[in-house]
């Protein structure tokens, strides 16, 4: 699961955590730098939920790269909010 930090995203850790004691649970954070708040508090979420966070340290450019391989692969999938 994507894991922010944040108020959302720890709490669904959290539940996750509590139906689920004995599975393992594996969280990504994605930021521009490992400094990053969202890396601090995803980092202290998961310690405390007992997850395996996994950090992805990325650029805005390789973002909009991503962004746009995907759109080309699988160009009947993806939507901009204001197309809908």
């Amino acid at each position: 699961m994507t894991l922010s930090g944040g108020l959302d995203s720890t709490l669904f850790l959290a539940i996750a955590r509590n139906q689920f004691p004995d599975i393992a649970i594996k969280t990504f954070t994605v930021a521009r730098e490992l400094n990053h708040p969202d890396m601090v508090f995803a980092k202290k979420a998961a310690q405390t939920f007992n997850a395996l966070d996994y950090w992805v340290r990325c650029t805005p450019e390789m973002i909009a790269e991503g962004i746009d391989e995907f759109e080309t692969a699988f160009p009947n999938i993806l939507y901009r909010s204001g197309d809908i």
